[in-house]
């Protein structure tokens, strides 16, 4: 029998009508993306604009809903639904009650090709520059025959199969079972800070290559990487995925390489190079007490070399990472993507990359 659960919501809750679908799980499916988009990214008084819900191929049992503020739209029309149509009023309309409205989209359970799932017309009654501040999409439920754990935002579902434990009958059960990093690739995969493989999986214990940080850092702080044709770093292909974004790391003062003149591409990272990459991402602030914050961790703090000994003491003050235990921080070991899943999120909530 196939167990559900209630999946976290990140969604603007001032969209006040309502439009279901219901869609399913395929255990097979990689990472899957729920895609909610407009014709117009801005409209104004009369025009009609119209927005499509994209279902990925493999997905068939989460149930979707299509927020839209009817202050700004009215006289909602649906078009093209695929599957098993269930529409209230007559002739496609959605009968309204004041402000609410509801079309049921069943697809039985079953796997389905990649299609829109619905097509939802309206006519703008006050101008918008920004259609997601108007619509938005939100998936409240899941089923997995497989019990694997999909993370749902707004316009996003995310799944990993490697993530793979057992969905408990409660709440209190499931909280006991997630593993230490669960909330972390929640936080990053929803946000596409930190993406997973093209097979579908995120490879919590996976080492992450130093370029593959900077990208990751370039990413989450939307830095313009247009201007930059060279590196000065000797081992850095421009012409790579990670090029312009090693070139800006190192244009700001976040990356200086080693000493022999190379960023040192393909190499694992460490996590006193996260730490240190971090801090200086943060222009380096002036950090009180390091050698009292360091001597706690009795078993190898002596062993973090000169250049992360600030930016560690930085760090641990400041939330954004922790020992692997109270007295070990391993800072030569490689950082895995958990970890750094980690560190990305406690600087995110502490609004560090703003």
């Amino acid at each position: 029998m196939k167990t559900k659960r209630i999946i976290s919501l990140f969604m603007c809750l001032v969209m006040s009508v309502s439009l279901f679908a219901f869609l399913g799980l395929n255990s097979s499916a990689a990472t899957s993306v729920l895609i909610l988009a407009c014709d117009k990214m801005s409209a104004n008084g009369g025009d009609k604009v119209t927005l499509t819900l994209s279902v990925p191929g493999g997905i068939s049992g989460i149930e979707c809903k299509l927020n839209f503020d009817t202050n700004y739209v009215s006289n909602l029309s649906v078009k093209n639904l695929t599957g098993d149509m269930i529409v209230s009023g007559s002739d496609g309309n959605v009968a309204k009650n004041n402000t609410y409205g509801r079309v049921k989209c069943v697809y039985a359970g079953k796997a389905i090709s990649a299609r829109d799932a619905f097509t939802a017309e309206f006519t703008v009654k006050k101008p918008f520059s920004d259609y997601r501040t108007v619509f938005s999409a939100e998936v409240t439920e899941a089923t997995d025959s497989e019990e694997r754990v999909c993370f749902v935002s707004n316009h996003r579902i995310i799944c990993f199969p490697d993530i793979n434990i057992k969905l408990k009958t409660t709440a209190e059960e499931f909280e006991k079972s997630k593993p230490w990093y669960y909330n972390a690739v929640e936080y990053v995969a929803v946000r596409l800070y930190i993406n997973g493989y093209q097979n579908g999986n995120f490879g919590p214990s996976d080492n992450l290559q130093r370029q593959d940080f900077v990208v990751i850092l370039a990413n989450i702080v939307g830095a313009d990487l247009s201007g930059y044709k060279t590196c000065k770093l000797t081992d850095v292909d421009m012409g790579a995925y990670y090029g312009k974004a090693v070139a800006w790391a190192v244009d700001n003062g976040i990356i200086s390489g080693y000493q022999n003149g190379k960023f040192g591409v393909g190499d694992p990272i460490t996590r006193e190079q996260v730490a240190t990459i971090l801090y200086k991402y943060k222009n380096s602030p002036e950090v009180d007490n390091v050698e009292k914050t360091l001597a706690s961790f009795t078993s190898d703090g002596d062993k973090i070399s000169d250049f992360a000994r600030t930016p560690i003491a930085w760090a641990v003050q400041n939330g954004v990472m922790k020992g692997k235990n109270t007295t070990t921080m391993a800072p030569g070991n490689t950082a895995a993507r958990a970890e750094i899943a980690t560190m990305v999120m406690n600087m995110d909530k502490n609004g560090m990359f703003k």
